[in-house]
């Protein structure tokens, strides 16, 4: 008796098979899990609810607000005849101008743009501005 099955004693070993069991009350704990998901989703969603009451959603702007001391410099930059900087002037600008808060090229760049269109458009007759 020598091989493969000598250490057990020469018996021959059934395949190992999962077994299948039904449950009878397999339904119910399909019920109590599905309430038991709701009861956790309903505890997160109330959890979040105090958390917003607790701490209000900020509020972000992506329009640009420009500070006082914004507004006075670009003023001051227009005055001394600067209408349409270059791409490096307006980086230049910006830079400068970011000691005062956020601030982006573009900005620079439309609110020199907007105060171009004003002379034009009172000359047009358009007293919007």
């Amino acid at each position: 008796m020598g091989g493969a099955d000598s250490f057990n004693g020469g018996r021959k070993l059934r395949p190992l098979s999962t077994r299948i069991y039904s449950c009878p009350t397999s339904a119910a704990n399909t019920n109590f899990d599905h309430r038991f998901n709701m009861a956790e989703q309903n505890k997160r969603e109330l959890m979040m609810l105090n958390s917003e009451t607790q701490h209000p959603p900020v509020m972000v702007s992506s329009r640009w607000n420009p500070t006082p001391d914004h507004l006075k410099a670009l003023e001051e930059i227009y005055q001394q005849g600067t209408r349409t900087p270059s791409a490096d002037h307006m980086k230049q600008i910006t830079a400068q101008l970011r000691r005062y808060g956020k601030i982006e090229a573009k900005n620079v760049f439309y609110w020199l743009k907007f105060q171009n269109t004003k002379p034009v458009n009172a000359r047009n007759g358009d007293d919007r501005w």
